[in-house]
């Protein structure tokens, strides 16, 4: 990984070509460094802007394809660390069919699940015309977020890189615990209701 202060010295060295391809490789610290350097002068924040969104959805894409192409051999290799058989995968599949948008969007904005859901997304088969619509939406409001946390805390960006790991992995938390408490209950009220 590449440190920030690196970051930092090819931003303002190479300003806005080394912009891009780095919030491919390195998209939420990067946008972060972006919307700093467009407050103290270096860059226009409405580009840093642009660029952060097109450039996270580029590297999303990878995932995406790596996913769609990569399907059978990412089964067949990983298949029993990953515990996927034909049984799971058709799951995902039908998964995907059904919950595409919500699936994506719980993907992009918990910074922790992103890797796998858009990689799954690709092993789905989605359609690259969804998966890129649902997709930009969600990276619309994330890459603003990190754009203006840059803008207005960018001093604290070491500290801000630290808490996104936490943000992600307790968004994660939340929504396993919530699942969890649903499906309890849901057994709680099927196995009272049959005993009534």
């Amino acid at each position: 990984m590449v440190s920030s202060a690196q970051i930092i010295n090819w931003l303002l060295l190479y300003r806005y070509f080394v912009l891009f391809p780095l919030i491919v490789v390195e998209g939420p610290i990067t946008m972060i460094l972006g919307g700093f350097l467009s407050a103290t002068g270096h860059f226009n924040v409405i580009i840093v802007y642009v660029l952060s969104v097109f450039g996270d959805l580029l590297g999303d894409l990878g995932y995406f394809f790596l996913g769609y192409f990569g399907r059978k051999k990412l089964i067949k290799k990983w298949r029993y660390l990953l515990r996927i058989n034909e049984s799971t995968l058709k799951k995902i599949d039908t998964h995907f069919e059904k919950h595409k948008g919500k699936t994506l969007m719980f993907g992009k904005l918990s910074h922790g699940m992103g890797m796998p859901v858009l990689i799954s997304a690709g092993i789905s088969r989605m359609p690259i015309k969804d998966f890129l619509w649902f997709n930009f939406l969600a990276t619309l409001p994330k890459a603003l977020i990190l754009v203006l946390i840059g803008f207005y805390y960018g001093s604290a960006f070491v500290t801000i890189n630290k808490y996104l790991k936490y943000w992600g992995w307790g968004f994660v938390f939340l929504f396993v615990l919530g699942i969890s408490i649903f499906y309890l209950l849901r057994k709680v009220t099927n196995t009272l209701k049959s005993e009534v």
